[in-house]
């Protein structure tokens, strides 16, 4: 564990181990994101951290996951962690916690909703709350997109839809070739000409419209014409 806490994640071998030694290897691999952070960069999909946190470790793991001080990599893979493995209720609070650090990075928020998908029970309010709050920034509406994906019809209904590819219209930022793919198969067919009869991209005439048109505008007019094409 000591020599290689990373090859017992990579080869699927945590799940094996006793809780104490499961704790020993959650502090080598805390020790591990402080010297080589961007150790998982290239061999992240072939991780299995499903038996890295068990319920004898979630009194050591709750402060880590809220922490603001913690590093950003470890935090991701005690949240990947927990979302493929064995549902542990009293974390449940800590993951909702995440959403609220100020200092917390596109990733981690993301891996906290994902773990939080997975909860048997959703706390609306909250992940409402926490949607609402996110702006234009690129990242902001990459994870638009992602809780879109994850609770439309359960926590986010047309109207979030749409304004999600208003602000993705309006944002001075650049979103990423494909950035919201996710979104085309979203809607239900009854939604489908509510969004389309809203008028989201400026024409290239107004004299009011910008280069949005030319890079995010596009993005967002490729889902509208999927959408009509499933229509």
């Amino acid at each position: 564990i000591k020599v290689d806490p990373y090859g017992i994640v990579l080869y699927g071998e945590a799940k094996s181990l006793t809780p104490s030694n499961r704790k020993i290897l959650l502090s080598h691999l805390g020790q591990l994101v402080l010297t080589e952070p961007w150790f998982r960069q290239y061999r992240q999909e072939h991780d299995n951290l499903s038996g890295v946190i068990c319920n004898e470790l979630v009194d050591i793991v709750k402060p880590i996951i809220v922490a603001d001080t913690t590093h950003y990599s470890f935090r991701v893979l005690i949240l990947e962690a927990l979302a493929e493995g064995e549902y542990l209720a009293e974390l449940e609070d800590a993951c909702y916690q995440v959403l609220e650090i100020p200092s917390a990075t596109y990733i981690e928020l993301r891996a906290a909703i994902t773990v939080i998908a997975k909860f048997p029970k959703l706390d609306k309010d909250r992940l409402k709350s926490f949607f609402d709050k996110a702006v234009s920034s690129e990242s902001d509406i990459r994870l638009k997109a992602d809780m879109l994906s994850l609770f439309y019809d359960k926590v986010l209904f047309i109207e979030d839809y749409i304004n999600t590819l208003k602000l993705a219209t309006e944002s001075k930022d650049d979103l990423a070739a494909g950035g919201l793919w996710k979104l085309e198969f979203l809607p239900s067919l009854a939604d489908i000409p509510t969004i389309l009869d809203t008028p989201l991209l400026k024409s290239k005439d107004d004299e009011n419209s910008d280069d949005r048109f030319h890079d995010n505008g596009y993005e967002v007019s490729s889902i509208y014409q999927n959408l009509l094409q499933r229509y």
